[in-house]
């Protein structure tokens, strides 16, 4: 992807989902970018609320997003990942074949308006000309647009390229208010799951209630990607994108998922490296896809737009 980008012309499509074992799922999941199944049954919410009250002692005010995964302590995320894989291991395997699990983890949004999450797409993990990521966002409790549920924009993940990293900005980022008014707020209920293409353009409102807003994030590749990290040296003026391969734990192991997150990565071997810059996405283009995958705004969502979402870092309080 360079300044010159086509948006209505890019060659590049997401690939079919082969790790669901559904064709009709996987199908769904290849057009709409996402499916609302029930998923967990009680003793499995029940052991991972469990698992979450004793593991966590946090107070926050004015709002925020905890995730286990950005600990810097390593062997908690170790036991979270590997906790929260056990209890869901049953779900996980009478959808999924052929997968590995890259990551598990706790989200939680506090109360408060620094909870809203803003609008991004997930960072790229593997080669996507061939393989496509999936993940599972699991409900601890009802959610709804009150306490903080996700919206996403349908489809949006055919919109823009398979490369994505936290050392650059997103190719909407020059439009995103406009964006943000096709988000389409997906409400559900304890045990219900969001299987979703981690591409499509999503956020996760406000929490608006007086509790913590819990679930749990499972993400899936096929058994046979590598993972890879990408990073863009932004100091420069010709841009080069490079490619890293990482371990199967990066996620679980590396350390600067949250601190330091936008520097060039200190573990990995580069295998490859691409001339790109972001191209920014013009609002005729954007509005053109709308119309060409059926999408309009959506008139039932408010998204405050904010830039201040404070992620927290560790489980425990001061």
């Amino acid at each position: 992807m360079n300044s010159s980008v086509d948006y209505l012309n890019n060659p590049w499509r997401p690939v079919k989902n082969r790790i669901i074992k559904s064709s009709s799922l996987s199908q769904q999941i290849l057009e709409e970018g996402y499916a609302v199944l029930d998923f967990a049954d009680a003793a499995q919410i029940k052991e991972l609320n469990i698992l979450y009250s004793n593991e966590h002692k946090l107070d926050i005010d004015g709002g925020g997003m905890f995730y286990s995964l950005y600990s810097q302590h390593i062997d908690y995320r170790k036991k979270i990942n590997e906790c929260i894989s056990e209890i869901l291991r049953p779900s996980v395997s009478a959808l999924f074949q052929d997968y590995r699990e890259v990551v598990n983890t706790f989200i939680v949004k506090f109360p408060g308006p620094k909870s809203e999450f803003f609008i991004h797409q997930d960072t790229t993990g593997l080669d996507e000309y061939r393989y496509s990521p999936l993940s599972i966002w699991l409900a601890l409790d009802d959610i709804e647009k009150e306490n903080g549920c996700m919206c996403l924009i349908p489809k949006s993940h055919h919109f823009f390229s398979p490369y994505r990293g936290i050392s650059f900005g997103f190719p909407f980022d020059d439009i995103k208010d406009e964006v943000g008014q096709y988000l389409v707020p997906v409400p559900v209920k304890k045990g219900q799951a969001i299987i979703f293409d981690p591409r499509v353009v999503h956020n996760s409102l406000e929490n608006q209630s007086d509790k913590p807003r819990v679930v749990s994030l499972t993400g899936l590749f096929p058994k046979e990607a590598e993972f890879i990290h990408c990073y863009l040296d932004g100091s420069k003026d010709e841009t080069e994108l490079e490619f890293y391969q990482q371990d199967e734990n990066f996620l679980i192991e590396y350390p600067h998922l949250l601190v330091n997150c936008t520097d060039r990565p200190t573990v990995g071997k580069i295998i490859q490296k691409t001339s790109f810059s972001v191209s920014q996405m013009g609002l005729t283009e954007f509005k053109t896809l709308c119309e060409r995958h059926g999408l309009s705004k959506h008139s039932g969502t408010t998204v405050a737009f904010r830039e201040d979402c404070v992620m927290i870092a560790e489980p425990q309080s001061n």
